[in-house]
């Protein structure tokens, strides 16, 4: 039997369960031809490679891991990688062998709770249905490799075989399969049949307006324009510090950032500073008006999280990362050309 959830991987999958450089290595021991192999196959579908220096398991039903190989590596080592492209390479070199390839779009809101049910237990779910009902916003897209973004935990599952949770990859630290994948799996249940992508919100109540801070925001605006910055005081600012610590306090993470961006563009211009933008100054307070008027008048068509923010959207350390960069937008300014690199 084809295990054709070993053929569905790609480099680029096999690089998201391990590493670049080790898919790399993988490659480069396979090319130089030194190491010898056997490789065979129970009647359940479990593969084992015994090479000339290692013995790696491919198991049908669990999860890959370090422990699959018997190397003294503590994560998915170069062994495994290797082991599954030998796989593929012997597969594809039998005549009359038509391995299927995963180029069609897929939903996994189709994976069914019986399979879920394999790899989390019952209180699990239970605890997890829970806490997914308590309002989240999950951004969906339908491929070959389906991608599900939990903006209000800053998480992304990407599902990389077809109707196999095994091979889904978290950014969180827990091992793969992580409870973020029910996260994942059960709003895109709710897409449409003929939507490719989607942006669900599990929020159950409206959430409450912020009247008295979205006034006090709105009257120091008015001051902001009566004033100008040049006629802005001392005490205007630090309201609108005060002003900004409260949005923040509040969960209106976006409105207190375009605050502080307020109060830079003043402390520029206090300063004689060349970066000082009067039509940042403006693009600021109308994108501010624009953010409030959302807020009082929730439609529905776009998440309050995406128009407040959340406790979430913060400054974080990072240890180690890999960036990889999708090229640069380029806007020419008047005074100044702003690069913006996606990551």
């Amino acid at each position: 039997m084809l295990r054709q959830d070993l053929l569905a991987l790609t480099t680029d999958d096999l690089t998201v369960l391990s590493n670049r450089g080790l898919v790399k290595r993988a490659f480069k021991e396979l090319e130089e031809g030194e190491l010898s192999y056997d490789i065979t196959q129970d009647a359940q579908g479990n593969i084992s490679i015994r090479w000339s220096d290692v013995e790696c398991v491919l198991p049908a039903t669990e999860e890959l891991s370090d422990r699959h190989c018997n190397c003294s590596a503590t994560t998915v080592c170069r062994h495994l990688i290797r082991s599954i492209l030998i796989y593929q390479r012997t597969q594809l070199l039998k005549p009359n062998s038509s391995p299927q390839t995963s180029s069609q779009f897929w939903n996994p809101g189709d994976i069914s709770d019986a399979e879920l049910s394999n790899y989390f237990n019952k209180a699990t779910i239970t605890r997890a249905k829970s806490e997914f009902n308590s309002g989240h916003v999950i951004e969906l897209i339908k491929s070959n490799k389906p991608v599900a973004r939990i903006h209000t935990l800053a998480y992304t599952v990407r599902f990389l075989v077809p109707g196999d949770i095994r091979y889904t990859y978290c950014d969180c630290s827990e091992p793969a399969p992580c409870k973020h994948v029910l996260y994942s799996v059960w709003p895109f249940r709710k897409l449409q049949p003929e939507q490719i992508s989607g942006i669900i919100s599990t929020q159950q109540e409206a959430a409450p307006i912020p009247v008295d801070i979205l006034n006090d925001i709105e009257d120091n605006l008015i001051s902001l324009l009566s004033s100008g910055i040049r006629g802005i005081n001392k005490a205007n600012i630090g309201r609108l510090r005060r002003l900004e610590q409260n949005c923040r306090t509040s969960s209106l993470i976006w409105l207190a950032e375009i605050i502080a961006e307020i109060i830079q563009e003043i402390e520029r211009y206090e300063s004689r500073d060349a970066r000082f933008s009067s039509t940042r100054v403006v693009e600021l307070v109308g994108e501010l008006c624009i953010r409030i008027d959302a807020i009082r008048n929730d439609t529905g068509a776009v998440p309050q999280l995406f128009i407040r923010g959340s406790q979430t959207d913060k400054l974080t350390d990072i240890g180690a990362a890999r960036l990889i960069s999708l090229g640069c937008g380029v806007q020419v300014c008047h005074k100044n050309v702003q690069l913006t690199t996606y990551l």
